[in-house]
This record gives C-alpha cells, structure tokens and sequence, in this order.
C-alpha cells in the first residue's frame, strides 16, 4: 500500500488561506493566436452506464472529447507543455445557444471527466438545451498529466497514524510528514510548483478561448467555487456568470478553519445520530454514535479487516473516521453510513473502503486513481508552509479536549504543508474588478466547506457578488436543493440573481 492513507486524510480538511502573490505576468495568447482543438468520439473516458440516465435522454446527448495543449509554466512558456483532457456534452434539441457552461467538480484532484455522467443525469433539459457543458481534468489530476507521489518507505504508509497528543507521536508524525513531502517533491522535481489553482484558473481562460467564448460561464463546487474566484481575480473582464456553491473562507488562518471543519463535522455526527430513529436502516443499531465509538476502539486495538478483493489493508482507527467523515457530508449517505459501521462492527472495514476509494476518485472507468497526491501538491502550493507538530502542541491538545470524537485526527489538518519546502507565491484573496455577476451559494450546515465560508467569499469579492443561503445539510447545495437549482438556473440562462439574502429552504 502507498502513503495514500496519509494523504486523503490530509487533503479532506485542508483549506485554503489567503497571503500575498506575485502576480506574475504570464503569457496571452493575444487576437489571432487563441487556442484551438478538435473534438473526437470519447466513449469510453466515463463511466455513463453508472448513473442509469434515462434512454431518451442518454440517445439525445453528443458526448465528445478533446486534448487542450497548456504551458507547464504560463510564466515561461519555454519550458514545455502539457496535454489536459476536456469533455464536451451537447444535445440534439439545443436551441438559442448561450455558449459553454464550464464545471468543475471540486476536489482538487478530482476529474471532471468522471462527474459528467452524473452532471448530465440531473442539470435541467433548460441548461442542458441552451449550453454545451464542458469540464476537464485539472492538471495534475485524471488524464492531465496526474500527479503521481512515490511511494513511502516500509512501514509508514501502513501503520496507524500516531498521536499527536504525545513527544514521541509527535516526533513519529514529524518523521512520517517529512516522508510525504519527500516522495512528492521527489516525483515532481522541478515541476513540483506548477500544479497550483493560479496555473489551473490560466489554463482556465485558455479553455476558454479554445471553445471560442468570449466572457466564461462557469459553475464550481467547493474547491472548484474557489477556482472560480480566482478566475475573476485574474480576468474581470472575462467572466459573464460565475456560481461558486460551498467555497472555503479565502482569508481565515487555517487553525480557524480546521476548528470550524472539525465542529462542523461533530454538529453533523450529531445530527445523524439524533436522527437515528428516523432511518430504517438504523433500527438495528441502537445509537449509531455509541456504535462509532465501538468501532474505532476496535480498530485502535485490532485493525478491522476488509472482505473486499481489493487487496485493502486492516482498517486502523484513522481510516474508519476518515471513511466516516465521507459519509457525513452527504445526508442522504447517512443510511449507508448506518450499514458499513454496522458491517464494520461485525469484523468487514469493506463499505467503510468503498467511501475511501469514493473520496479518492476511483471509479469503474479510472479504478486506480488516487486524486489524493494531487490534492496535497495543489493546495500545499497555494498556501503558506504550515507549522510543525510541536509548534501546535497546545493547540492540538485544545481541539481532542473539546471535540472528543474527532478533534485528535481533525488536527492532523493542520499539518499538511509542514515540509512543502518548493517556493511558491500563495493564492491571494479573490478581491475582484468584474462588474459581471457573481452567485456565491452556502448551506448552512456544511460540515466541510462551513456556511462562513460562503459568506467571507461574497464580503471579499465586493459589490458583484450576491450571497444565496440553503438552510439544509451537507456539503454544497446545486445538485441537492431544487429551490437552489431555480435560482441558478435562471441565474445562468438570463443573469437574474435572486435578491441579496435570499434563502431557500
């Protein structure tokens, strides 16, 4: 096994936190010199047969694909290129055509190739009949030259993470942290700085041209909401409406953002226990928190097998949390969660390694990617050097006294970038000169991307952004509130923004 388990566990509570950026000046295509690619029969890049899409709808949609060539560096172009894969959907009965709706998934690391299935499955016919959707793998991700870590010596990538609430876990994290960073910057070499959302948001705008729109009409998810920020940072003048659902606080310090991810985590623990009785799938399982409980006891004891063929390693303690958050950020995962932690209880970790291969991005077309590695290089990029683990010793012992079940393997976030040692300008705070309408969506109760994200988001943009609440749960809402997939809609198709302060229910 790799170090993937590090990791995933790393890459699902780091954030990103705003300094200072060089603003570097990069190369423009220029009038007359604009990207171009052709588009081919793609049939096999995703997995259609998954999301069980409606014949007619299926038989109506032109999938076709499409290799966009990008600098490595937009600061030197000189130093080589590479390939970044883009898929295109279009149906029959497009009409009025308003040009692309670009989307991106989130992550980073995630493939947009993989999401477009399920993208095509639920988007209304009226987006669907006035734009092409598009997306595309992000460098370093997919098929656009994905990051690969090496692996980690014996015996680090395997054991259970160690405690941070000792000298010598401490000193264990530190060894094990340094590894990390060593077998990325080993792989990467002297390209390790240029997988970073700054050279993303510029192949971005090439993406852009290359489909021959003028002004970009984009949607992103989490991660992909800050993209989309950074995008119109870069070019104000490029953007004709931009919805960035469930976006990260682009300016807190990350030890506030972790707190605010690891109680956010625990509000949604206890939401789904309270909620037990309510389930079906939980009327066999008592008090599924008391349940929870049992289990990682179990594994800090005696890892927990796994009964799939996947060749997966015992569970230890850290994997069942980090499988468990997965589950918690989507409420209707809950009664799934209800049957692995039942199923993990009984001796089997594997529905507990079917939601970390989920969160990894594997899927039946791409079963062995790993969006992880890429996960930590981008973001490590983008945001200062963290602190070592003794640095925040008491700050680490803070969090596991106040959040009981999740604070000790939350404050693993705070370490993430501890050893990235590549020089790197961070990502600035996405304060904006476009006069074109921004959407900025949050969910009230959004454990991974808190609802003061979205609200920091829309303060710094300034007076073109307007803030749309969902009053539900979990982690981002266009896709899950149909109250949310009106205003959007109507949003992208004719630049109507609901009113400031509107909430859906």
């Amino acid at each position: 096994m790799t170090h993937r388990r590090l990791v995933r566990l790393l890459a699902l509570g780091m954030a990103l936190v705003a300094g200072a950026c060089s603003n570097a000046p990069v190369a423009d295509p220029g009038p007359g010199r604009s990207p171009s690619f052709a588009f081919r029969a793609c049939p096999d890049l995703a997995d259609w047969d998954a999301m069980n899409l409606p014949g007619d709808r299926r038989q109506s949609l032109e999938v076709r694909c499409a290799t966009l060539t990008v600098p490595v560096d937009h600061t030197q172009p000189a130093r080589g290129t590479l390939d970044m894969a883009v898929m295109r959907v279009r149906a029959a009965d497009q009409h009025d055509r308003i040009g692309s709706l670009v989307l991106n998934p989130g992550g980073p690391g995630l493939s947009g190739l993989d999401f477009m299935p399920w993208w095509a499955s639920w988007l209304p016919d009226e987006l669907l009949a006035r734009f092409d959707l598009v997306t595309f793998d992000p460098r370093g991700t997919g098929k656009s030259s994905p990051v690969r870590c090496r692996e980690l010596p014996d015996g680090l990538g395997t054991a259970p993470l160690p405690s941070l609430l000792t000298a010598a876990g401490r000193a264990a994290a530190t060894r094990l942290l340094q590894a990390r960073s060593r077998a990325c910057l080993e792989a990467l070499g002297d390209r390790a700085s240029l997988f970073s959302t700054d050279a993303t948001a510029r192949d971005l705008d090439l993406l852009r041209a290359a489909l021959g729109d003028r002004v970009l009409t984009f949607v992103g998810w989490s991660y992909g909401a800050r993209l989309g920020a950074h995008y119109a940072h870069l070019f104000p003048d490029r953007a004709r409406a931009l919805v960035l659902d469930g976006p990260p606080d682009p300016q807190a310090r990350r030890n506030t953002i972790v707190e605010s991810q690891i109680a956010g985590f625990e509000d949604a623990l206890a939401t789904y226990a309270a909620q037990c009785r309510g389930r079906a799938s939980c009327a066999s399982i008592g008090d599924p928190a008391e349940l929870l409980d049992r289990v990682v006891r179990t594994a800090r004891a005696t890892p927990i097998r796994s009964g799939r063929p996947a060749g997966d390693p015992p569970a230890t303690w850290d994997v069942v949390l980090r499988s468990v958050l997965g589950f918690l950020a989507a409420p209707e995962s809950w009664p799934h969660l209800d049957a692995a932690l039942d199923e993990a209880a009984g001796g089997d970790s594997g529905s507990l390694y079917d939601m970390i291969d989920s969160l990894e991005g594997k899927t039946p077309a791409h079963p062995d990617a790993d969006s992880d590695h890429a996960a930590t290089v981008i973001q490590c990029n983008d945001t200062a050097r963290d602190p070592a683990p003794d640095g925040m010793r008491a700050e680490v012992t803070r969090l596991a006294r106040l959040y009981s079940r999740l604070g000790e393997l939350g404050s693993w976030w705070l370490f993430a970038c501890s050893y990235w040692t590549v020089p790197h300008p961070t990502l600035p705070a996405p304060a904006s000169a476009t006069t074109a309408p921004i959407l900025v969506v949050g969910t009230r109760a959004d454990p991974s991307t808190p609802f003061s994200g979205a609200a920091a988001m829309a303060r710094v943009i300034g007076p073109s952004a307007v803030l749309l609440t969902s009053s539900g749960a979990g982690h981002t809402a266009f896709g899950r509130s149909p109250c949310v997939g009106e205003q959007v809609t109507r949003y992208l198709v004719d630049l109507v923004r609901p009113p400031q302060g509107t909430v859906c229910p």
